[in-house]
């Protein structure tokens, strides 16, 4: 006899703030592996459902009394909690309580000691670093390696860290493994496993988004820039920073499914670099108040998957470890690269739009994961067939107009091409197509009457855009008089004085 299924709405997961993405990944992942492997997840109307053998109170009561807490720990920070000058509040409750919800915990914890101790370790590591990290790499259990795929990554040059989770855990002055384990003990009491109740009300308001005014004092850091309190953010001039603490937990372990990897290109010699699935470098356009600045700044940009088919977490786990976009014969390099991917179908099957999100400087100095958009997943051939012959182009005038000393109308022009790019490969209009050959002969005016571009260092100046293909013509025509008067001019030629564009610029 099949077993009864449930779909649950969890109105309190969205794609945006990214702290309710990961928590609905890591509710995902909590229940499949904890009670129901059959567990399924997608999204409809901007929530995520949830199928699996529990009802709505069946779900309540499985966080209330059987969820076992993921062991999260970093003893490489400082802060974590492992030395004297650190808050060792949560971490002394967790190592001498006896409730069997943290028997995985407390032989982590252990373990983790046990490896400071060997490398004779009392304070933060420094030169040591590299060290300790391999050690704990070598000597975790393996069930607790999915937190180490998430936080670092052991390359030839050294540690890398993905962006998600900071540099290897931290943000600024935010802690992550510490600050999660203070929010557990809160919540669930790690004496005799009993959910407080502060930890009843305040996740219902995680799971289902109902009203709570039981909040902890904290941050979520960037994960929910709306959460951080400031001037006229709340009642009052000024907001104070509250978190919930169940959206804290389920984050983090929602986060742990993008599995970060060392990998070597395949078109070139290089050694092992850090590959982070749906990650790229930022770029500036595509959104309403995007600008040149927030590429200096940023630290990179991550394309989260939204699907609206049911998916186990096996499945969502191999797309967020494995799944990647390309463009043409290579990976996405950036935000207009990762568009043109989309257009192309150079994406994983099953995705029906992306959520954009961009880790830019707000507030100061600190990052905050900003939504910059959702980008639908429909198909767009053509834009990938005219921007194919450009690619070898696009990328010499990229590195040339981003430069420090490039000319001000240089990097207007690239600017402009990658929004008309951006348009193209989500819209694909006219007038998309003849925006971006505007933008085009904007950047070509701007190599003609620059000699640094033109010539550039050692013979590596900037050629003319290449001849475009037929194509071009037949995407861009509109059928206006206007249209056809530029067609026209365009295709004038004579032997003895070349065609029309030698007259246009003085190349």
């Amino acid at each position: 006899m099949n077993e009864l299924r449930h779909d649950i709405e969890l109105t309190g997961c969205a794609p945006t703030p990214l702290a309710h993405y990961l928590k609905a990944l890591g509710i995902l992942r909590l229940v499949s592996e904890q009670i129901d492997k059959t567990a399924q997840g997608w999204w409809k109307n901007d929530r995520f459902w949830l199928r699996s053998k529990l009802d709505r109170e069946g779900l309540i009561q499985f966080f209330l009394n059987e969820y076992e807490p993921t062991p999260i720990v970093a003893p490489w920070n400082g802060g974590s909690g492992f030395f004297p000058k650190d808050n060792r509040v949560a971490i002394d409750a967790i190592r001498s309580g006896n409730a069997l919800r943290y028997t995985n915990y407390r032989t982590l914890l252990a373990r983790c000691e046990r490896i400071l101790a060997e490398l004779h370790l009392e304070e933060k590591p420094d030169d040591q670093k590299a060290e300790l990290l391999q050690q704990c790499r070598n000597f975790f259990p393996d069930r607790d390696l999915d937190w180490l795929d998430a936080a670092y990554v052991l390359t030839a040059d050294g540690p890398k860290y993905p962006p998600l989770l900071g540099t290897g855990g931290n943000d600024g002055r935010l802690e992550f493994t510490n600050n999660y384990m203070q929010h557990l003990v809160a919540m669930v009491s790690p004496d005799d496993g009993t959910v407080s109740p502060m930890g009843q009300s305040s996740l219902n308001e995680s799971l289902f988004a109902e009203q709570s005014n039981v909040r902890n004092s904290g941050t979520i850091g960037q994960f929910d820039p709306g959460s951080l309190g400031g001037a006229n953010n709340g009642t009052g001039f000024e907001g104070a920073s509250t978190v919930n603490s169940w959206d804290f937990l389920l984050m983090l372990d929602g986060a742990m499914t993008f599995a970060a990897a060392a990998v070597k290109k395949l078109e070139s010699s290089q050694r092992g670099v850090l590959a982070y699935p749906f990650c790229v470098r930022s770029t500036g356009v595509g959104y309403g108040s995007a600008d040149r600045s927030d590429e200096e700044s940023a630290r990179s940009e991550m394309w989260l998957p939204l699907w609206n088919a049911p998916a186990t977490f096996s499945s969502v786990s191999t797309l967020m470890s494995e799944g990647r976009a390309v463009t043409g014969r290579r990976q996405a390099r950036h935000g207009v690269d990762f568009a043109r991917a989309i257009a192309g179908l150079g994406v994983d099957r099953g995705v029906n739009e992306f959520q954009r999100i961009a880790f830019q400087q707000r507030n100061g100095l600190a990052y905050l994961a900003v939504p910059l958009g959702r980008f639908q997943v429909k198909g767009n051939p053509d834009a990938e067939e005219l921007l194919a012959p450009l690619d070898h182009w696009l990328d010499r005038f990229r590195s040339a107009a981003s430069g420090k000393n490039a000319p001000a109308r240089a990097t207007r022009a690239l600017r402009q091409i990658e929004s008309a790019i951006f348009r193209l490969c989500e819209r694909g209009d006219t007038r998309d197509v003849q925006d971006l050959l505007i933008a085009l002969g904007e950047a070509e005016a701007a190599v003609a009457i620059s000699q640094s571009l033109r010539e550039g260092d050692k013979g590596s100046g900037i050629n003319p855009v290449p001849l475009l293909t037929p194509d071009w013509v037949t995407k861009a025509n509109d059928h206006s008089t206007e249209f056809r008067i530029a067609a026209a001019l365009a295709s004038v030629y004579d032997k003895s004085v070349g065609p029309m564009r030698r007259h246009f610029e003085p190349i």
